[in-house]
């Protein structure tokens, strides 16, 4: 929850812009100019479910203010759901950042403005690769109505080098789409060097398996940092394209990978988690918490292999696996309930379609329904893992008394933190990961 002195702030830039007109735009532009010269955040978002409005005039105005002079403080740009339109409000905010006048600026973030298209995205990428932003950290447009050309010249601004430091990029989502032209000359950007620092990349649409094949074989270059979070999700690629992913994710760069989201790929099938399977099984991806397997084409073949993976102790960082709508026959629900019983160190939270079926043929086994099983198995693994964290924290408490007799005297007892066995669900987390403006605030109805 943002701060009441942040809402206060973010507030007055919002009713600054949404009064706009014609008749008072000096008074408001003066106000404008005023307000900017203190803010670090410039953060304005409107409604979602909102389809038609004119913020665009008074967000150009706020554009025309960012290009009188410097604003040094400001480290933050966000318009979210504010329909920014690419001839006045994107025209003008570009041409604040090409001039320089945001040399500190952190965080652009115009994502969920459609109509900012292709021609929007041009502007955008001429300002950023005529101005140096060496602190720019991250770069959101997702569900921007960009395109192809967008892409390409995004990358292209991009592979100036103007923003060395980025380490989010966050473009694309399932109403966009891109080839493998776009892609291209992103991938020619990934091993050039110029983003050595990029650890989150979300690009969603890509339909061409040569274009995701081309970007995956530049990661595999080492180029870029060491990987946290990659979003393929809505892309459209196979077998070779989950080869190519295979091998990026056995490089140095990717054993930092936390998040993997392959969701909304219908193209991805049990040969193509075969070949994922070498990457889970080569122990590089032990600090991965979310695979993001939903609404994929798998049958009860690639969960089998999957659940193969789990028992076998791999993966072992991981939280969260989706792989809602995957075929879950009784052999491969069986098989993930075995992961979590031999395996005692799988907690991971399983969201699947379980077969409707009471037939269990262990005799061992506590439940008559196989997904009663799999919580049971996964409780049991849950409470061991915290027996033994207690179990170790006493033993700590007790060598360190022993060191110290006089330490945890006179010192009241906390209340004991309560344990928990599960993560936020996945889109949840996914949106408060990428969050960089705080969405309960709407200033641009």
């Amino acid at each position: 929850m943002a701060s009441s002195k942040f809402v206060d702030q973010v507030d007055v830039l919002g009713n600054l812009v949404r009064s706009w007109t014609t008749e008072n735009r000096e008074d408001v532009e003066a106000k404008l100019l005023a307000e900017l010269e203190v803010e670090t955040m410039v953060v304005l978002h409107g409604s979602a479910d909102r389809e038609t409005g004119d913020d665009d005039d008074g967000v150009a105005a706020l554009g025309r203010v960012l290009q009188q002079r410097s604003f040094p403080r400001v480290k933050t740009l966000g318009l979210v759901y504010c329909r920014l339109k690419e001839e006045k409000s994107v025209a003008e905010l570009a041409k604040a950042i090409g001039a320089g006048n945001l040399p500190n600026l952190e965080t652009l973030n115009f994502g969920s403005n459609s109509k900012i298209g292709d021609a929007g995205a041009k502007l955008l990428a001429e300002a950023l690769g005529s101005a140096k932003l060496p602190g720019l950290h991250r770069l959101h447009l997702i569900d921007s109505g960009v395109g192809d050309e967008g892409l390409t010249a995004l990358a292209k601004a991009l592979g100036t080098g103007n923003a060395p430091s980025l380490t989010r990029l966050h473009v694309g989502s399932e109403n966009e789409v891109f080839h493998s032209s776009g892609a291209s000359t992103l991938a020619q950007v990934f091993g050039s060097g110029h983003l050595p620092a990029l650890e989150d990349l979300s690009l969603q649409g890509l339909v061409d398996e040569e274009g995701v094949v081309a970007l995956l074989k530049a990661l595999e270059l080492g180029k870029v940092g060491e990987f946290k979070n990659l979003d393929l999700s809505n892309c459209k690629f196979g077998l070779e394209g989950a080869k190519a992913l295979a091998d990026v994710l056995q490089t140095s760069q990717f054993s930092t990978l936390r998040l993997l989201d392959l969701q909304g790929n219908p193209t991805i099938d049990d040969a193509a988690i075969g070949a994922l399977s070498a990457a889970f099984k080569s122990n590089n991806l032990s600090n991965l918490r979310c695979l993001g397997l939903k609404k994929v084409s798998i049958t009860g073949a690639g969960l089998l292999e999957l659940a193969s993976v789990l028992e076998s102790g791999h993966l072992p960082g991981l939280m969260e696996l989706f792989a809602d709508g995957a075929e879950n026959t009784p052999a491969s629900a069986e098989a993930l309930v075995r992961a979590y019983e031999k395996n005692t160190a799988l907690v991971a939270l399983i969201t699947i379609d379980w077969p409707n079926t009471p037939e269990v043929t262990a005799e061992d086994w506590p439940s008559a329904t196989l997904q009663g099983n799999a919580d049971f198995f996964k409780r049991r693994n849950k409470d061991r893992q915290i027996a033994v964290s207690r179990q170790f924290r006493g033993t700590v408490d007790s060598e360190a008394s022993e060191e110290n007799p006089q330490e945890g005297k006179d010192v009241e007892t906390l209340p004991e933190k309560k344990e928990t066995s599960e993560l936020k669900p996945w889109k949840r987390g996914l949106s408060f990961a990428r969050r960089d403006v705080p969405v309960e605030i709407k200033v641009c109805s």
